[in-house]
């Protein structure tokens, strides 16, 4: 749509983030890490994503679904000792198109796999603060929230932002 393109113009983001798989680890219960290598200019970092498969009784059956855990930061400037991010200290903000194609690069790979429920919900809650890339973590939402007649767009009760809580200064 002209409403979708017009969003993906903001900020210059595009749908391909320059993510590229460098592995995935899959627990027994279903989680699915995903490390993502990115090149920022100044070197190749590393960006974690994990898909989260749920199931839940609805009337009289059972619902599935994934919710993506996205990072909106390499690193984090917070310092909270109780997380290795934290420790790694701020390298840099993700940009709109990185942090899109977190959703959507898991959304492709889940549904290579045979079986897997749809990409229903997001949280805010892998590498970084999302207040401190307030803008961008912003841009994607409403990117994602976007109908698109090439892609399933979320709704925006579905996508959780999460934040360890900033003081004003």
């Amino acid at each position: 749509s002209d409403k979708f393109v017009a969003k993906m113009k903001i900020g210059n983001a595009s749908i391909d983030g320059d993510l590229f798989l460098v592995s995935s680890h899959s627990s027994p219960d279903g989680t699915t890490k995903f490390l993502f290598r990115i090149n920022n200019g100044g070197g190749d970092e590393l960006v974690e994503t994990v898909a989260i498969p749920m199931e839940r009784t609805v009337n009289s059956g059972k619902r599935s679904r994934i919710t993506v855990c996205v990072s909106s930061q390499i690193g984090c400037a917070m310092g909270c000792s109780f997380c290795y991010t934290g420790l790694m200290g701020l390298r840099h903000n993700l940009t709109v198109g990185q942090i899109v194609e977190q959703v959507l690069s898991v959304r492709r790979l889940m549904t290579i796999s045979e079986g897997h429920p749809p990409v229903t919900n997001v949280v805010f809650m892998g590498m970084g603060e999302p207040f401190h890339n307030f803008q961008n973590v912003q841009k994607a939402i409403d990117i994602l929230t976007t109908p698109h007649p090439n892609t399933r767009h979320l709704s925006g009760d579905r996508i959780t932002v999460s934040t360890v809580g900033l003081i004003p200064q």
